[in-house]
């Protein structure tokens, strides 16, 4: 008898010392839904959000999370002609929360994390996003999207609209895609493959490669590809020549390799070994589209 109730006290113990651990970890769920006639503010801290396309005219919001309701909240403040919905944690929570947002055509979305990544798909929306450290994905999206993350990477698929895509140390990454560009990575790799380049676009890194291949472009648009200290390539995958070429880097330390002659050069700042740059031209056909293939200290190239 002793001996059944030591085994039950030894069991009693274990459950009290256990139990808020499995509590943390059921799983809740929080649904909401909103009218789409207005502006969504989503600001979060920890959480990872998915963005989709709903199946009627309605913002649905699906939180899922395993956060003590102690040590999580959610702040919903609904005005006539704005939504804003906050993420609230305790200091040192144990859990995690995923976001899911179902959103209609024309959605006006403002997205900010601290840590969280960003998906969307199938989309055709206005979204502005930032985040820290998290990766934002675009796939099948069309619109306007403006995605900034501190140290993630960028990725855009199979989309069309106007994109201005940074990442301070992330790579960007482009593909099978169509519309107007502004790329940046302030030490990654820009790399944009199979893109038909509608409008006006850049792509720069400040330390990292920066590549476009296997793309087209509109006739009259101009195309910059520009790195500080790697390498700009513009691979044209076989394609015709047309419009006007222009390569530079610095002439001391940068090379420009290009297979074919030149109309004409011209060196900037002569004398000035760190400062002296050198820009070779030339021709096809006709005067646009016009690439601009830049940079300092790598290697600046055309290859066909």
């Amino acid at each position: 008898m002793k001996k059944i109730l030591n085994i039950l006290i030894i069991i009693l113990l274990l459950s009290c010392i256990l139990s808020p651990f499995l509590l943390a970890e059921t799983e809740k769920e929080l649904l909401k839904t909103f009218d789409a006639d207005k502006k969504l503010k989503l600001e979060l801290v920890l959480g990872d959000c998915n963005i989709e396309k709903s199946t009627d005219s309605k913002i649905h919001l699906t939180v899922r999370y395993t956060y003590s309701d102690e040590d999580f909240k959610v702040n919903i403040s609904e005005r006539s002609k704005s939504i804003h919905i906050e993420e609230k944690l305790s200091n040192n929570p144990k859990g995690y929360s995923n976001w899911f947002l179902s959103v209609p055509d024309n959605a006006e979305i403002d997205f900010e994390s601290a840590t969280g990544s960003l998906s969307v798909e199938n989309t055709d929306i206005e979204l502005d996003a930032s985040s820290g450290t998290g990766k934002m994905e675009l796939s099948n999206c069309k619109g306007e999207y403006d995605l900034n993350t501190g140290t993630g990477r960028v990725e855009v698929s199979n989309s069309s609209g106007e994109f201005k895509l940074n990442t301070g140390t992330g790579r960007v990454e482009i593909t099978s895609s169509e519309g107007a560009f502004d790329a940046n990575s302030g030490t990654g790799r820009v790399h944009v493959k199979k893109v038909t380049i509608l409008d006006d676009s850049k792509f720069n890194s400040g330390t990292g490669v920066v590549k476009i291949e296997s793309s087209e472009c509109n006739d009259i648009i101009d195309v910059t590809l520009s790195s500080g200290t790697g390498s700009a390539i513009l691979d044209m995958s076989g394609k015709k020549l047309k419009g006007y070429y222009e390569l530079s880097a610095n002439n001391n330390h940068g090379r420009i390799v290009c297979p074919v002659k030149f109309d004409g050069e011209e060196k900037q700042n002569e004398g000035d070994r760190n400062r002296e740059n050198v820009r070779k031209w030339f021709t096809k056909d006709s005067d646009f589209p016009r690439y601009f293939i830049q940079t300092g200290t790598g290697k600046a190239e055309l290859k066909l």
